[in-house]
């Protein structure tokens, strides 16, 4: 069984919410520049609310950007606990 949580949007910067419409087509080019402003709580927050990503082990940080590997190393040191991930994904979408 699993506890059902709140679907959460991303609540963003003072920026954000002052652009945001509401409307996923007109706002894609304010929220693409807030996760490039705030990058670590842009997508903690996703992988927490959005993504229900269950850590056994957090990350240092979301994103390595000194990890030589073009794009940056991410959730460098986390270990993702997959099946609770997706049992809670699955409730949060009215499975059981």
């Amino acid at each position: 069984m699993c506890v059902r949580e709140t679907t959460t949007r991303y609540h963003g910067d003072e920026q954000w919410r002052r652009q945001r419409t509401s409307d996923p087509l007109r706002d894609w080019p304010a929220l693409h520049a807030a996760s490039v402003r705030h990058p670590e709580s842009f997508w903690a927050e996703l992988f927490e609310h959005e993504f229900r990503l269950k850590f056994v082990v957090p990350p240092r940080v979301v994103v390595d950007r000194a990890a030589n590997l073009g794009a940056g190393a991410w959730l460098p040191g986390a270990y993702i606990c997959i099946y609770v991930s997706v049992v809670c994904m699955v409730c949060a979408m009215g499975g059981r």
